[in-house]
């Protein structure tokens, strides 16, 4: 991160205000996307309506097929980049934690140190209770990789198209959370 804000700095100093605009419109839209998810929150909440994770979810969701069918492009690509900027500023202001755990949903730096401080606790000091906690945060790094992994293969094969296949898990975690708050 900060060799690219570095980058960003060098292309505004430079006169290179087209490289810089191409970082600060998806810059600008991670900002919208806390923005807009900290108004869902505090608009549903007001409300005493108990729907924010799935509200994101849907938005996220409903964003990805738009991407999904942009025409391919260099403006398109822009739109496409701000537009998945956003959604990442929604899902990382709305998902804070897991379990009781501090969670990036959308980077793993964060997570992978918190495996590693765990994994370290619990398994070289043998403080139990840090068992759980790294196993847990291995598999939310393990899902990362996972996720990380079948986009790269998915937009090889479907291009702009493969955004279906985040939306669609999407989906499948709001009608998840939605059967889950149900149950009880």
């Amino acid at each position: 991160f900060p060799y690219t804000t570095l980058f960003r700095s060098a292309c505004l100093v430079g006169g290179q205000n087209e490289v810089f605009l191409k970082y600060l419109i998806p810059i600008i839209a991670f900002l919208l996307g806390i923005f807009l998810a900290v108004v869902i929150e505090a608009t549903l909440n007001k409300l005493n309506i108990r729907f924010v994770r799935r509200s994101v979810l849907l938005l996220e969701a409903a964003i990805l097929v738009f991407v999904a069918f942009l025409p391919e492009g260099r403006e398109n690509n822009v739109l496409a980049n701000a537009l998945v900027s956003f959604i990442c500023a929604a899902q990382m202001e709305t998902f804070k934690s897991f379990r009781g755990e501090p969670i990036a949903t959308t980077m793993s730096t964060g997570n992978l140190r918190k495996f590693a401080e765990n994994f370290y606790l619990g398994f070289i000091k043998k403080e139990f209770r840090h068992h759980k906690t790294a196993v847990q945060y291995l598999v939310v790094l393990l899902m990362f990789t996972a996720g990380a992994a079948l986009g790269a293969v998915a937009s090889g094969l479907f291009s702009v198209s493969s955004a279906l296949i985040p939306a669609g898990l999407l989906l499948c975690a709001a009608g998840h959370i939605t059967v889950a708050k149900r149950a009880g």
